[in-house]
């Protein structure tokens, strides 16, 4: 047998070394701890390769006592791992990993929730069944302004002939219902906006079709299950019935008085939903303007300049549909808000790159309030076309906390403030040195690791938006999190971070799984290892 020369074994080995895979391997359980056999893992790379396509996801099925492990391989990158078993809710870890050649990952471990059903029948307001009705998922969620939203959810459903529908794999927890009126995507259906609410001018010959003379045309407006719907594990429900009712549209129409030039309408709901569906309508020369289908609501008519010589004029008019059409609405336009503004970091100016933007939060701000600025070397910049109204700062230094804003030399701080129009000063300014915490979330008596990890400052102070972080924890239920202002915090564990995430009443009950922290500035970074335990 021949030999290796010792240095040509010793280089193999060392080779052997450098291109050893990276491995991972974990269990699957349902939340009582129990393991799940022939649950699919996908492990998939959220990266290129240098070759430039995307590698293909990795499999692996879990055995008898829910294990499952993928070999070696060496492309390295963050990862995301999901797991998919019928009659569950899919689960993935919240956030990616990393991992490099060489890296043996264990225990990163999924928690499958039994799937829940939802059925039930739409409805005319004759108790016809309606076919083609877009049933949707809402979960409430308040955010750290201490507003609270709906926020569309996964999966939906359509009805059939008979107006039944079915809406499988739903994660439990409490739901609301909506039913989106009628939509076939042909060119005779119309979708507008009422109010953050879809409604729909059904595809039907005996509403589609040009009204008679004399007779106003009609829509189905979204309707609301009366109640939430509250779902356990592996639970079916039914029954859950919605009854739509036909609503007359209107007519709006009117003058931009004084338009220099060519110029754009936006109808708004109160809600900031654009009617025009993304497409602004063009004003006639004179400044006629009329506008169709719109249901009784709240409204805002939103007219901006279309040439470089009206760039930047606005013109706002609120008005509110009853039971009528609408004539004579006019609309004056006028100057926008020209911000001259400073940005300091410890008094000084920035040595990174940065932008600075304005962004509204009500009604029509939202469609054209932002507006960005990059920051020069001295920290001086210009935003010369925002629109006055209801409007937030945005900035985000590196490493640093917001400190001051100041408005006309008024403190606003990170809460929503009312922008004038015409020529305003803001001065915004931040400090260095934020803190980090890496924690662990320690599983309970079952096993079960929290998805979630909601962090609040103490005391709770809605508004403060910078200072409340949510954040989901891989499999083994590590976490860190980065960048916060110095202060004091509770960390919470949760298994969904859903519905009233930030509200005090909802922390309560979360109140045994939660530990309080302290992160400090007087150094760049402060590591604090936490236990959160279930």
């Amino acid at each position: 047998m021949k030999r290796l020369p010792l240095l040509l074994f010793g280089a193999i080995c060392a080779l052997a070394q450098q291109r050893e895979g990276a491995t991972i391997s974990g269990r699957v359980t349902d939340t009582a701890g129990k393991p799940i056999v022939g649950a699919t893992l996908q492990l998939s790379a959220n990266f290129q390769t240098r070759s430039g396509p995307r590698p293909q996801p990795y499999t692996a099925v879990t055995s008898s006592d829910g294990a499952y492990s993928f070999p070696g391989f060496d492309d390295p990158g963050n990862y995301t791992l999901k797991a998919i078993r019928a009659g569950y809710v899919p689960a993935e870890t919240p956030d990616s990993f990393r991992l490099n050649p060489g890296d043996h990952l264990a225990n990163i471990n999924l928690v499958l929730t039994p799937a829940s059903s939802i059925s039930g029948k739409v409805t005319d307001e004759n108790g016809d069944p309606i076919y083609g009705v877009v049933l949707q998922l809402w979960r409430r969620m308040r955010s750290p302004d201490g507003n609270t939203r709906l926020i569309p959810e996964q999966p939906n459903a359509t009805t059939d002939n008979s107006g039944q529908y079915k809406i499988l794999n739903v994660e439990p927890g409490t739901l609301y219902i909506s039913a989106n009126g009628r939509n076939s995507g042909t060119a005779e259906t119309q979708l507008f906006d009422i109010a953050g609410l879809r409604v729909y001018q059904p595809n039907n010959p005996i509403f589609s079709a040009p009204p008679r003379p004399g007779r106003r045309p009609q829509a189905y407006l979204t309707t609301w299950f009366h109640a939430p719907v509250q779902l356990a594990s592996g639970s079916v429900t039914s029954g859950i019935d919605i009854q739509l009712h036909k609503t007359s549209l209107y007519r709006i129409s009117g003058k931009v008085i004084d338009a220099p030039g060519p110029a754009h309408l936006r109808v708004v709901t109160s809600a900031g939903q654009d009617m025009n569906t993304g497409q602004p309508e063009n004003i006639a020369p004179n400044g006629a303007f009329e506008q169709n289908g719109l249901a009784p609501g709240d409204y805002y008519l939103a007219v901006s300049g279309a040439t470089m010589d009206t760039l930047g004029l606005f013109g706002i008019q609120k008005f509110t549909i009853a039971d009528q059409d609408i004539d004579s609405l006019d609309v004056p336009l006028s100057s926008p808000a020209v911000i001259h503004g400073v940005l300091n970091i410890d008094g000084k100016p920035p040595t990174q790159p940065l932008t600075v933007s304005i962004t509204g939060v009500d009604g029509p701000q939202n469609l054209y309030g932002f507006q960005q600025s990059k920051v020069e070397s001295d920290g001086s910049f210009i935003i010369p076309r925002a629109i006055p109204g209801p409007s937030h700062v945005n900035a985000a230094p590196q490493g640093t906390y917001l400190t001051s804003v100041l408005l006309n030399g008024t403190e606003v701080g990170d809460t929503p403030f009312t922008l004038p129009i015409g020529p305003s000063t803001l001065q915004i300014s931040f400090t260095a040195g934020t803190g980090q915490v890496r924690a662990n979330v320690r599983p309970n008596a079952q096993g079960f690791t929290a998805k979630f990890v909601v962090i609040v400052p103490e005391p709770n102070t809605p508004g403060v938006t910078w200072r409340y972080r949510q954040l989901g924890t891989p499999g083994n239920g590590v976490f860190f999190v980065s960048q916060l202002p110095p202060g004091t915090y509770r960390l919470y564990a949760m298994e969904q971070a859903d519905q009233d995430t930030f509200d005090p009443d909802t922390l309560k009950q979360y109140e045994s799984q939660s530990v309080k922290v302290s992160v400090t500035g007087s150094e760049p970074v402060l590591t604090t290892p936490t236990t959160i335990s279930q």
